[in-house]
């Protein structure tokens, strides 16, 4: 009789400890998935993030463009105090181009 008795409690608590098991590994499956989501959604921005660094290498690699450096000459030499005239010629490019780009810029 007194066996009876502990059988029951220990199968009762067998059960219990299985019921209470199977609903932790649910949980744990469950964050499991969640995890698994926030994994790829992190790979997909990583890979965006490394694009768009690769797109900003390129851009910053490619040369200025000509009229860039050109208009920085002129400004440089119109800082120094040179005149618009020793600043064409010096550059070999029109009067007008050296006054435009003072006027525009300055």
């Amino acid at each position: 009789m007194l066996q009876d008795q502990v059988d029951r409690v220990l199968k009762q608590e067998m059960e219990e400890m299985q019921e209470l098991s199977e609903f932790i590994l649910k949980r744990i499956d469950q964050r499991i998935e969640k995890l698994q989501e926030i994994e790829k959604r992190i790979d997909r921005k990583v890979e965006l993030l490394q694009r768009l660094l690769t797109r900003v290498d390129e851009v910053t690699d490619e040369p200025m463009p000509k009229e860039h450096y050109r208009i920085r000459e002129v400004l440089v030499l119109a800082e120094k105090g040179l005149k618009v005239e020793e600043i064409a010629s010096i550059l070999d490019i029109p009067v007008g181009e050296v006054e435009l780009i003072i006027n525009v810029h300055i």
